[in-house]
């Protein structure tokens, strides 16, 4: 899995779905902390159960 640049504000402005699809096998840190995103969950507002 490769390294890719955290995602901006408007990464997490388009669709739900999309973006939960996109972060699969992204790098994320905070500090010392690291880790890479194995599953997502998507929810959409309108609609959603």
């Amino acid at each position: 899995m490769s390294r890719r640049p955290l995602p901006d504000e408007d990464f997490f402005r388009r669709d739900a779905l999309a973006c939960a699809r996109d972060l699969i096998g992204m790098e994320l840190a905070h500090g010392p902390c690291r880790g890479i995103v194995l599953e997502t969950e998507a929810y959409r507002e309108t609609g959603d159960p």
